[in-house]
């Protein structure tokens, strides 16, 4: 999708395996529940993911220069963000709010931030190949190969098989 935004309707549904880029807000949804899975997110100038209703679980997903990745405006349900990366490109952006009880494991925040990775979050380096110019596949000794948590998925973005640990972000290192 670009320069489009998702919202979606309905109590249950899932988000997987798309490539949103050069819009203001990503997915948005008031859901029940929804997964958004192995996608990329890229060029957002407000929200890339924002659920303000019930359970909402993020996995796997990349982030490269958005406002706000994750905002989830949640009542305390047993929401989940992980094994996301988030590739901060300016000071004035904001890697994510979270104001629920979501379990926040296995994320990576990487590039220009001012912020301080709480649980959950690990700030890293050398995570991506070249994220500036759109190949957000995971470097040889990257950080986030094999650093995931299983959240029972089984391909990523291209369709390749999980091997060992999830790689944390929307690609599956591949040698």
């Amino acid at each position: 999708t670009s320069g489009g935004s998702i919202y979606p309707s309905g109590d249950n549904f899932t988000i997987r395996y798309n490539i949103i880029e050069d819009t203001e807000t990503g997915i948005y949804t008031q859901a029940l529940y929804s997964n958004t899975y192995y996608n990329v997110f890229r060029n957002m100038s407000g929200v890339a993911i924002e659920g303000n209703r019930y359970r909402m679980d993020v996995w796997n997903n990349t982030f490269y220069n958005c406002g706000n990745s994750i905002l989830l405006w949640i009542p305390p349900t047993p929401s989940s963000v992980k094994n996301n990366i988030v590739h901060v490109t300016s000071t004035s952006q904001t890697p994510k709010t979270v104001t629920s009880e979501a379990t926040e494991e296995g994320n990576i925040v990487t590039g220009v931030y001012d912020w301080t990775p709480g649980s959950g979050w690990t700030g890293a380096s050398n995570v991506m190949v070249d994220p500036a110019n759109g190949d957000f596949t995971l470097r040889s000794g990257s950080p986030a190969i094999n650093a995931g948590f299983d959240v029972g998925l089984s391909k990523d973005i291209n369709d390749n098989p999980i091997s060992g640990n999830p790689d944390i972000g929307a690609y599956e290192h591949v040698e």
